[in-house]
């Protein structure tokens, strides 16, 4: 009995013993696998991060949408055609045309202003017209057959014998008012051939002779 139980304590302790190896034997491995761990060098090769996939993600409607637009052509806008201007008409250049009278180096224009109205009374009264140099104080009372009726100009009037009634008909309007005497003073010079000077003041008066076969007026 002793001896058996010698073994049985022996087989405890044997046993105990390798428990207790088997556990020295896991600790040592661990220490062994942390120090590998932790004594390891860092290696240096590049690590890949990965990019979440929603960064770079597109809306599908969005693709669509773009791809619609830019596909979509784009129509020239359409030209309207021009209209052409209507032809313009022939003008009658007659219309225009001047009636003139050229006397020795002078051209004489007709006139037909409203502001010769007393003056062309005149001239048709005696189946004439009147007529103007063009930028000149010269007209002059012309007809066809008989030729210069009336010659004007600034403080002049002309007229042969035989038109004195063209003269007196001039200075009969009422533009002629102040110079008093001024008709009968005519007659009187076509009568006697005597020349007539008369003074009315304030610068205003005037001169009536004869002179070979006109009667000639200054004022």
């Amino acid at each position: 009995m002793k001896n058996k139980r010698s073994m049985t304590i022996i087989l405890l302790s044997a046993l105990g013993f390798a428990s207790i190896g088997t556990a020295c034997q896991g600790v040592e491995t661990q220490a062994i696998e942390s120090y590998q761990f932790h004594s390891t060098k860092p290696s240096f090769q590049y690590v890949r991060m990965a990019i979440p996939s929603h960064t770079f993600s597109i809306d599908s409607n969005e693709v669509e949408e773009i791809t619609e637009v830019s596909t979509q052509s784009v129509e020239k806008p359409t030209e309207t055609p021009r209209e052409e201007p209507p032809a313009a008409e022939p003008v009658d250049h007659k219309e225009d045309e001047v009636e003139t009278v050229t006397i020795g180096d002078y051209t004489y224009h007709r006139i037909l202003d409203e502001k010769f109205t007393s003056h062309i009374a005149i001239a048709e009264k005696h189946g004439a017209n009147l007529y103007g140099i063009p930028e000149s104080d010269g007209f002059m009372i012309y007809h066809e057959a008989e030729g210069i009726l009336l010659s004007m100009s600034t403080g002049a009037a002309v007229a042969d014998v035989e038109h004195v009634e063209v003269l007196i008909d001039y200075f009969s309007t009422e533009d002629w008012t102040e110079y008093t005497g001024l008709v009968e003073n005519i007659k009187h010079v076509l009568e006697t051939g005597e020349e007539v000077n008369v003074d009315l003041g304030d610068y205003v008066g005037y001169f009536i002779s004869l002179d070979n076969g006109k009667i000639v007026v200054f004022w």
